[in-house]
Parts: structure tokens; sequence; C-alpha cells
């Protein structure tokens, strides 16, 4: 009796294992989404978030991936905080599956979590909008890339435009973390470099009550012909701009992608701000991106960096399709050599060329939700737009694009 037991045990544990094993080649294949959907980037991380689910809509509508399997998009909230990040990126990985991520918005947090979880696991990170000349130079065994432009652009493009606006001197406010240091040492040496005058810069931390100490360091008494502020809406950046005009610290501002919200508009009011100009990596959105969200959601894409998004998933899935593999590293190989500017082309969207074209063995020549795309060696986007934008009658509207 025992012998057939056993035997019936080895049986069953038999099937179980081979089910097991056609799932895992059968199941969804899942991409994670890392996003601020609480702290100060909570106004972006939603709207972003949103973008990137269009990029599984799209595949599950077109026959889906690796041969019919169902992409999924796993969310964790980074809470705009490198542990939490890490944390939240640790059950991305751990629990829920995912075989890359998307994310993060915060070039801190992106940092923190490719070196605690994304390098360590041999997992693909796409960042959406972390800009940080930092990421440039990570020893991340070529993991980590980005579908945004590295603030070496927008620092440059912010110098020029203070330039162009007459600006000679300019004080700098920037939240302490690579970000915003990073973007202030690109914009400090553009600006002088163009004949301008930096009167003082001061990091701020945030979530204080009051900036006060900031504000004076940065100024040193004198009036600035501008305050360029390097930060977020909430957490420090509303609070920073209400303190500034109150105590007259300063007469007009630049800002850059981290505030470009209407909620300061509406915090401030619209007369404060009316013809503050500001900077932000931007897109040439495509059609079928911008009809897409609007299907969905009922309204235009509300926020930057939401293209760059929907193109981190759909290139994410793309590699994967290349490689006919979950495997982070394979992901990571099929990424790096996807793209050539000879390629087919193939637009955002088209998923089921996209396919075709990478089962024929051609390269693919992107144009994405965002534009055009190639990679370079450290995984960064080597062109693409920054914009220039203006507060103007209570709204944000774009006054021009520089292409890079």
């Amino acid at each position: 009796m025992k012998r057939h037991w056993t035997v019936l045990v080895l049986a069953v544990a038999l099937l179980l294992g081979t089910a097991l094993a056609a799932h895992g080649q059968s199941g969804p294949v899942v991409i994670g989404s890392l996003m601020s959907l609480t702290g100060g980037l909570a106004p972006y991380g939603i709207p972003i978030q949103n973008a990137i689910d269009l990029v599984a809509n799209d595949i599950n509508a077109q026959g889906g991936i690796l041969g019919g399997r169902s992409l999924v998009i796993a969310h964790r909230d980074d809470g705009t905080s490198e542990q939490v990040g890490v944390d939240a990126a640790s059950k991305l990985v751990n629990i829920d599956g995912a075989t890359a991520i998307v994310g993060a918005l915060g070039s801190g947090i992106t940092l923190a979590v490719a070196q605690s979880v994304a390098i360590p696991n041999g997992v693909v990170m796409v960042s959406p909008a972390s800009t940080s000349p930092t990421l440039s130079t990570l020893q991340d065994d070529g993991l980590v890339f980005r579908t945004v432009l590295s603030d070496e652009m927008q620092g440059v493009a912010a110098a020029n435009l203070a330039r162009e606006l007459g600006y000679e001197t300019v004080s700098i406010i920037y939240v302490n973390n690579p970000y915003g240091q990073g973007l202030y040492e690109k914009f400090r040496d553009a600006f002088e470099a163009a004949g301008g005058r930096v009167i003082g810069a001061s990091p701020y931390d945030e979530g204080n009550s009051s900036y006060r100490g900031e504000l004076e360091a940065a100024t040193r008494g004198e009036l600035p012909d501008a305050m360029l502020v390097i930060g977020y809406v909430q957490q420090g950046g509303t609070t920073i701009l209400r303190q500034a005009i109150e105590g007259g610290y300063t007469q007009r501002f630049l800002l850059t992608d981290g505030l470009k919200s209407l909620e300061i508009v509406e915090a401030l009011g619209a007369d404060v701000l009316e013809g503050t100009y500001g900077t932000a990596a931007s897109t040439t959105s495509s059609d079928h991106f911008q009809q897409a969200y609007e299907a969905q959601y009922g309204t235009p894409p509300p926020q930057p960096y939401m293209a760059e998004a929907y193109d981190a998933a759909f290139l994410i899935a793309m590699a994967i399709e290349k490689a006919q593999s979950t495997d982070g590293y394979a992901i990571r190989d099929a990424l790096s050599s996807l793209l050539d500017p000879n390629g087919v082309e193939v637009r955002a969207g088209e998923w089921a060329k996209a396919v075709e074209v990478i089962a024929s063995g051609e390269k693919i020549r992107y144009i994405g939700a965002s534009g055009y795309f190639t990679f370079d060696e450290a995984g960064d986007r080597t062109n693409g737009v920054v914009e220039v934008w203006k507060i103007t009658g209570g709204d944000i509207i774009t006054e021009r694009q520089i292409e890079f």
C-alpha cells in the first residue's frame, strides 16, 4: 500500500511540475511600474502610470507578447522616497514577478533602486523622468536606461533662456537631491560661460515650513534679475515661491520641469506668476498617444513625461519580444541592440508591425510617443526636445521647443 501511495505522490508532483512549467511559458508577462503616487511628485505619478497602462492595452489588443501571452503592468508607489522606492521595487521583482521596471521619476530614487534592487537582481530599469547627469556614469552593468534627456541639455537650455531674457544675475535654490544638484551645476556652468553671474546658490530640504535662510544664502543681500528654482510642486516648491515673493527676495522666477504645474499658479495666483518662464524636457507627442490617452481617460495628456513613460514600456516590450525571454540580461542585450537609425520604421502603438519586424531579424527605427529614439552606451537617450514654457493668462503654454 505504501508503494502505491509513493507512486501516486510522485505522479501528482510530476503533473504539478509540468503544469507550473507550462504556466511559466504561457502566463502573463509582467512589467513593473514604479511611480510617485504620493509625496512631492504625486501630481505627476498617476497620469504617467495611466500612460504606461496604454502600452498593455495596445499590445494585448494586437495579439499579446511572446506568442500570445498577455502583458500585465504591476504598479507600486515609491512615495517620492528613496527607501520607500527600494522597498516597492523589491516587491515588484520578488512578489509581482516583474521582468523589468519602468521608473522611477525622481533621479535619487532611480539611483537608489538601481543600486539596491535592479543591478543586484539583473533587472532592467527604464526611467521616463530621471534627468540627473549622475545616471550617465552609474556602474549599472548596462541595466539602466532612460527615455528622457539628461539635464546636460535642460541646464544649457535654461541658461540660454535666461540670457535671452536679459538676465545678467541669477540666484539659485535647488532641491537637495541628485536631480537638483545636477541641474543646478549644469545651469551654473552654462550661464557663467554665457557671461551671466550667479549671485548665490542654496540647496533646500523638502517639507520645511520656512526657507528664509536658504533665500538669504541664495541672494546675499542682492536683488537678482531672476531666481532659478529647481524643485517640486509639493513639499517645498510652492512654499519657496511664496516666501521669496513675500520677503522681497526676487521680482521674477525662472522655473524647471518639476514646477511645471497649474498647482503653483492656483496656489500663488495667476497675476503673481504672469509671464514666468520655465524649461522642461519635452516631447513631440504622437497622434496615437494623444488620441489613445484622451479616449481612455477623457482628457488630453496633462503632465510631462507621460509620452516618455509610454515609450519606456513599449521599448521594454519590444526587447522582451526580440530576446524571446523574460531574463533580465537577455532583455538588456536586446534593448541595447534593438534600435537602428536605418532600421524599419515602427511607430508608437504599432505592436503587430514591431513583432513582424523583430521576427524577420531586422532592426527598428522607433518613432515613439515622444519622438525618435536612439540610446548611447550609457543607456541615455541621445536625441530629444527641451521645451520653453510660459505662464500666461492663468495657463501654461509651450512657447517653443529646442531640439537636441
